[in-house]
Protein backbone atom coordinates (compact mmCIF):
# COMPACT_ATOMS: atom_id res chain seq x y z
CA UNK A 1 0.00 0.00 0.00
CA UNK A 2 2.93 2.23 1.01
CA UNK A 3 5.12 3.29 -1.75
CA UNK A 4 8.76 2.85 -1.31
CA UNK A 5 9.90 6.17 -0.07
CA UNK A 6 13.60 5.90 -2.00
CA UNK A 7 13.54 7.97 -4.58
CA UNK A 8 16.03 8.83 -7.38
CA UNK A 9 17.77 12.05 -5.53
CA UNK A 10 18.29 9.82 -3.00
CA UNK A 11 19.54 7.05 -4.37
CA UNK A 12 21.96 9.55 -6.23
CA UNK A 13 23.27 11.32 -3.00
CA UNK A 14 23.88 7.80 -1.29
CA UNK A 15 26.19 6.43 -4.44
CA UNK A 16 27.95 9.86 -4.52
CA UNK A 17 28.39 9.14 -0.37
CA UNK A 18 29.60 5.93 -1.24
CA UNK A 19 31.54 6.41 -3.57
CA UNK A 20 33.33 9.42 -1.74
CA UNK A 21 34.46 6.95 1.25
CA UNK A 22 35.92 4.06 -1.34
CA UNK A 23 37.96 7.03 -2.90
CA UNK A 24 39.04 8.67 0.40
CA UNK A 25 40.17 5.00 1.13
CA UNK A 26 41.84 4.73 -1.61
CA UNK A 27 43.83 7.85 -1.40
CA UNK A 28 44.98 6.97 2.47
CA UNK A 29 45.94 3.50 1.22
CA UNK A 30 47.81 5.03 -1.38
CA UNK A 31 50.08 7.62 0.61
CA UNK A 32 50.24 4.93 2.81
CA UNK A 33 52.43 2.73 0.39
CA UNK A 34 54.28 5.80 -1.35
CA UNK A 35 55.27 7.51 1.86
CA UNK A 36 59.11 8.83 1.25
CA UNK A 37 58.77 11.76 2.87
CA UNK A 38 59.76 10.73 6.33
CA UNK A 39 63.33 9.94 7.55
CA UNK A 40 64.72 8.79 10.41
CA UNK A 41 65.00 10.30 13.74
CA UNK A 42 69.19 10.29 13.20
CA UNK A 43 68.92 11.59 9.39
CA UNK A 44 67.07 14.57 11.08
CA UNK A 45 69.62 15.62 13.62
CA UNK A 46 71.77 18.52 12.25
CA UNK A 47 74.79 19.12 14.13
CA UNK A 48 77.07 22.19 14.11
CA UNK A 49 81.15 21.18 14.14
CA UNK A 50 83.98 23.53 16.13
CA UNK A 51 83.77 26.20 13.43
CA UNK A 52 80.40 26.92 13.78
CA UNK A 53 79.18 25.51 10.51
CA UNK A 54 76.60 23.03 10.25
CA UNK A 55 77.36 19.56 9.24
CA UNK A 56 75.46 15.81 9.43
CA UNK A 57 78.03 14.35 11.37
CA UNK A 58 78.16 13.79 15.59
CA UNK A 59 80.40 15.52 17.91
CA UNK A 60 82.11 12.26 18.61
CA UNK A 61 82.93 11.69 15.15
CA UNK A 62 84.24 15.27 14.46
CA UNK A 63 87.94 16.26 14.93
CA UNK A 64 88.88 17.77 18.00
CA UNK A 65 90.90 20.46 17.74
CA UNK A 66 91.71 21.60 21.38
CA UNK A 67 92.83 18.21 22.19
CA UNK A 68 96.43 17.17 22.72
CA UNK A 69 96.74 13.95 20.67
CA UNK A 70 99.53 15.46 17.62
CA UNK A 71 100.91 18.00 16.03
CA UNK A 72 97.76 19.10 14.48
CA UNK A 73 96.03 19.54 17.85
CA UNK A 74 97.71 22.69 18.78
CA UNK A 75 95.95 24.92 16.40
CA UNK A 76 93.15 25.88 17.72
CA UNK A 77 89.81 27.83 15.85
CA UNK A 78 89.18 31.46 16.23
CA UNK A 79 87.48 34.15 14.09
CA UNK A 80 89.20 37.47 13.20
CA UNK A 81 87.45 40.10 15.69
CA UNK A 82 88.96 43.61 15.09
CA UNK A 83 91.67 44.61 12.99
CA UNK A 84 93.38 47.83 12.41
CA UNK A 85 95.09 48.32 8.96
CA UNK A 86 96.28 51.70 9.77
CA UNK A 87 98.75 50.16 13.08
CA UNK A 88 98.80 46.49 11.21
CA UNK A 89 97.72 44.44 14.15
CA UNK A 90 94.36 42.67 15.09
CA UNK A 91 93.10 40.49 17.45
CA UNK A 92 91.28 36.84 16.86
CA UNK A 93 88.66 35.61 19.38
CA UNK A 94 89.48 31.67 20.26
CA UNK A 95 86.10 30.41 19.57
CA UNK A 96 85.88 27.46 22.57
CA UNK A 97 87.24 30.07 25.42
CA UNK A 98 86.31 33.65 23.64
CA UNK A 99 90.01 34.66 24.75
CA UNK A 100 91.59 37.62 22.64
CA UNK A 101 94.73 36.51 20.83
CA UNK A 102 96.94 39.43 19.47
CA UNK A 103 98.67 38.93 16.18
CA UNK A 104 100.69 41.67 13.58
CA UNK A 105 100.05 41.88 10.15
CA UNK A 106 103.65 40.43 9.88
CA UNK A 107 102.86 37.07 11.53
CA UNK A 108 99.92 36.71 8.58
CA UNK A 109 101.08 34.29 5.36
CA UNK A 110 97.95 35.39 3.63
CA UNK A 111 95.62 38.82 3.88
CA UNK A 112 92.90 38.03 6.25
CA UNK A 113 89.05 39.93 6.61
CA UNK A 114 86.82 40.78 9.44
CA UNK A 115 84.47 37.22 10.96
CA UNK A 116 87.46 34.93 8.81
CA UNK A 117 87.47 31.92 10.77
CA UNK A 118 91.38 30.60 10.82
CA UNK A 119 93.05 27.64 13.04
CA UNK A 120 96.40 28.67 14.84
CA UNK A 121 98.99 28.31 17.66
CA UNK A 122 99.38 31.15 20.13
CA UNK A 123 101.30 31.76 23.37
CA UNK A 124 101.47 33.47 26.21
CA UNK A 125 103.52 36.75 25.81
CA UNK A 126 103.94 39.53 28.77
CA UNK A 127 101.47 41.65 27.72
CA UNK A 128 99.05 38.69 27.19
CA UNK A 129 98.37 35.97 24.26
CA UNK A 130 100.06 36.39 20.83
CA UNK A 131 99.84 34.33 17.34
CA UNK A 132 102.73 32.23 16.76
CA UNK A 133 101.12 30.44 13.84
CA UNK A 134 98.29 30.70 11.87
CA UNK A 135 97.08 27.90 9.34
CA UNK A 136 93.68 28.59 6.88
CA UNK A 137 90.76 26.63 6.28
Amino acid sequence: MSKNQQTFRKSEIAKNKLKKKQDKVKKKEERKDNNNKGKSLEEQFVYVDFLGRLTNTPPEKQRDLNTNKGDESDFVSGKIKFMDDAKKFGFVSITATGEDVYFRYDDLTKVVKKDEVILFKYKKASRGLTLTEMMFI
